[in-house]
């Protein structure tokens, strides 16, 4: 298994109870309480949060400190969420575990959260995640661009050489070798997740990103 761990700071939380608000809805209704269903009423409307909601996310203070002690309360649901999001850009593995904390940087507190990832299909997510692995890499402005651009350029040679790596790695070795491999390329990882919470409208910045196994 997979820990990941990271920073996020600039949280949004409007944009994010907009996202999660749907999950959050029918997370409420599968609960057979009459207490659940008239919250769920409380806070949307058709599956989306109303004007009470909105008010009450942008009058709380200390949102990030809230949030800590709020997601053990929904962490079911929000790892389906996130499960869900990561179907959808085409990353074969799944969230068992995740846990949240604050981390105080230049006087700001920012979210500390923590992933254990498992069942990992190394490569079918190599596959699909390749094209854009080498898309970030291609646009550094340094010496390490010029192979991604030539890869970028070979069609499906990228694809079937990076297949062919991982069927060669054991098995039982994958989670270190991908924890080692993830780490060296932590600032190009960091860059590939916050276009990934752009493209799916998260307004949050990733930094300090750091892989290890369990």
């Amino acid at each position: 298994m997979l820990i990941v761990g990271a920073q996020v700071k600039d949280i949004n939380y409007d944009t994010l109870v907009e996202l999660i608000m749907p999950y959050l809805v029918a997370w409420l209704s599968e609960k057979d309480n009459k207490f659940y269903g008239l919250v769920s009423k409380l806070i949307s409307k058709e599956g989306k949060p109303n004007r009470f909601s909105r008010f009450i996310v942008s009058a709380l203070p200390k949102k990030t400190e809230l949030a800590v002690r709020i997601l053990p309360h929904f962490d079911d649901m929000l790892m389906e969420y996130i499960n869900n999001r990561l179907d959808k850009n085409q990353i074969s593995a799944r969230v068992k575990e995740l846990k949240a904390g604050t981390i105080e940087r230049s006087s700001r507190k920012m979210l500390r959260i923590e992933f254990v990832i498992d069942e990992v299909d190394y490569e079918k997510t190599s596959e699909n995640l390749l094209p854009i692995i080498l898309q970030q890499l291609s646009e550094k402005e340094d010496q390490t661009s010029k192979l991604p651009r030539i890869l970028m350029s070979m069609k499906k040679l990228p694809r079937q050489v990076v297949g062919a790596a991982v069927r060669a790695i054991p098995k039982e070795q994958r989670d270190e070798v991908t924890s080692i491999f993830l780490n060296e390329y932590k600032e190009e990882l960091t860059s590939l997740l916050n276009t990934l919470l752009i493209q799916n409208n998260i307004q949050a910045e990733v930094r300090e990103l750091k892989v290890d196994t369990k």
